[in-house]
C-alpha cells in the first residue's frame, strides 16, 4: 500500500509543495477552530436586584447567568430547593450568589456552632452526613449498680459538617459540627459528661 509520504514524494515539485502548503494550511485551520471554540458554560444564580441580608432566598429577586467558572457559585437556573435559605450578606444588582453566603433555614434558628465526637457505633455506624438532622439522647446512671436512664436531649439537630475518622485502637469515631442555640450547647456540654449519647438519623 503507497503511504501519504510516497505519494507526495512522487508528486512534481511544484505539485508537492502545494500539496504541503494545503496540508499545513488545514492544521492550522484546525488549530484555529480549537483554540477558538467556545467554552462550556454553566448557569449560576445572580442577584436580579438589591438583595438584603436575613430574607429567605424565595422572597428575593434572583436570575441566574452562564459562566466558565463556578467555582463557590450556586449552580442552577432558578431557585428550586433553596427558597428556605436565607441570605446572610446583602448584595448588589448582578453580583452572584455564593455558597458561603446562605445558611439553612435550620442554622437560622439554631446559629451557633457545636463540635461534638460520638463513636461510630453510637451514631448509626457513623452513616451521618452534612444536611442531615439528628435527635440526640443521653443515658445517665446514679452510680454502680443503679439503673440506667434514657431521654431524648434533643431533637432534629441539624448537621452542618460530618467526618468519620478511622481508629484501630478506640473503634471509629464520627466527628460533628452540629447547629445549636445557647441552651442546647450547654446542655450537651453536660450530658457529654454526665452520661452517653447516641445520635438517632432523622429520616427527611
Amino acid at each position: 500500500m503507497t503511504t501519504v509520504s510516497e505519494r507526495l514524494a512522487a508528486l512534481p515539485t511544484i505539485d508537492r509543495r502545494t500539496a504541503l502548503a494545503l496540508a499545513a494550511g488545514f492544521a492550522s485551520a484546525l488549530l484555529v477552530l480549537a483554540l477558538s471554540a467556545p467554552p462550556s458554560l454553566t448557569a449560576v444564580l445572580v442577584a436580579d436586584g438589591p438583595l438584603p441580608a436575613g430574607t429567605a432566598l424565595g422572597d428575593l429577586p434572583v436570575t441566574y447567568r452562564n459562566v466558565d467558572n463556578a467555582d463557590g457559585l450556586i449552580v442552577g437556573s432558578d431557585i428550586g430547593e433553596l427558597a428556605d435559605w436565607t441570605l446572610v450578606t446583602p448584595l448588589t444588582e448582578g453580583e452572584p450568589l455564593l455558597v458561603s453566603l446562605i445558611r439553612p433555614p435550620q442554622q437560622i434558628t439554631a446559629p451557633q456552632q457545636m463540635a461534638l465526637a460520638i463513636p461510630a457505633t453510637q451514631a448509626v455506624l457513623g452513616e451521618i452526613q452534612a444536611g442531615d438532622s439528628v435527635d440526640i439522647l443521653v443515658t445517665r446512671t446514679a452510680g454502680v449498680g443503679s439503673d440506667a436512664t434514657t431521654e431524648v436531649l434533643a431533637r432534629d439537630v441539624y448537621v452542618i459538617s460530618a467526618v468519620l475518622a478511622e481508629s484501630t485502637a478506640f473503634g471509629d469515631e464520627l466527628r460533628l459540627i452540629l447547629a445549636v442555640t445557647d441552651q442546647l450547647a450547654v446542655d450537651l456540654a453536660n450530658a457529654s459528661y454526665a452520661g452517653d449519647l447516641d445520635l438517632i438519623k432523622v429520616n427527611p
